[in-house]
């Protein structure tokens, strides 16, 4: 009798439990996870590509800073920003500066698209998608603007 109510008790258990199923037999692209509701059977354009998942985020006012403020997006992406000594002078300059209070809401955005927000329009992005790490590079049409050895903008005609 013991192991007849075991029995029960675990086959009831095992029938409690849900379980993917595919749609169709002949089709595997899709899959069922309730009674009217199918999903693709492939990851997101986000997961398979880490700079295309999308956010939404207002910044914390502990933000201060553009670093500080990549750092904060970056930190559920899987990406870091590299070191300091990595960043070109120019990038460090922009990091250094307070986080403009426009840009203290994003999104929806793709993350790349954000990082591009909070540096502007003089940087490009550059990735390492082996080690994750995200870095800053000045556009070669601002870089006439910016002398290496400063870190302030110097215009030609001043």
């Amino acid at each position: 009798m013991i192991i007849s109510r075991l029995g029960l008790l675990s086959l009831g258990f095992f029938l409690s439990i849900g379980f993917a199923v595919p749609s169709d037999a002949g089709q595997s692209d899709s899959t069922t996870v309730g009674r009217y509701l199918t999903v693709q059977n492939k990851a997101s354009p986000g997961q398979t590509d880490l700079l295309n998942q999308t956010f939404q985020l207002h910044f914390p006012h502990s933000v201060k800073t553009i670093k500080e403020a990549v750092n904060y997006l970056l930190q559920f992406s899987g990406y870091t920003l590299v070191s300091d000594n990595h960043l070109p002078m120019a990038a460090r300059s922009l990091l250094a500066q307070p986080l403009p209070a426009v840009d203290r809401s994003l999104g929806p955005l793709s993350l790349r698209e954000g990082l591009l927000t909070l540096v502007g329009r003089p940087f490009g992005l550059l990735f390492d998608p082996v080690h994750r790490l995200i870095s800053f590079y000045l556009m070669p049409t601002y870089s006439p603007v910016y002398q290496a050895n400063s870190s302030k903008l110097f215009f030609k005609n001043h």
